[in-house]
């Protein structure tokens, strides 16, 4: 079974990987949350304001992108 940080981990990654093909070099926490989708995500909406802005930090970090 796939964790909710390994799910949130996929889905944002391949969501910055396809701003950053469109020619986005950076955006917002705020912007990032609204357009990642939560395909595959079965946690509590608690858990996932808590998760995302440190799971974004990391994967962001990782692939370049700028997100402030």
């Amino acid at each position: 079974m796939t964790t909710t940080a390994e799910t949130l981990t996929r889905n944002i990654r391949q969501t910055i990987r396809k701003a950053k093909k469109a020619g986005t070099v950076g955006m917002s926490l705020a912007n990032l949350k609204q357009i990642t989708p939560t395909t595959g995500l079965t946690c509590d909406p608690g858990e996932y304001h808590r998760e995302f802005p440190r799971i974004a930090a990391q994967v962001a970090a990782r692939l370049s992108f700028p997100v402030y």
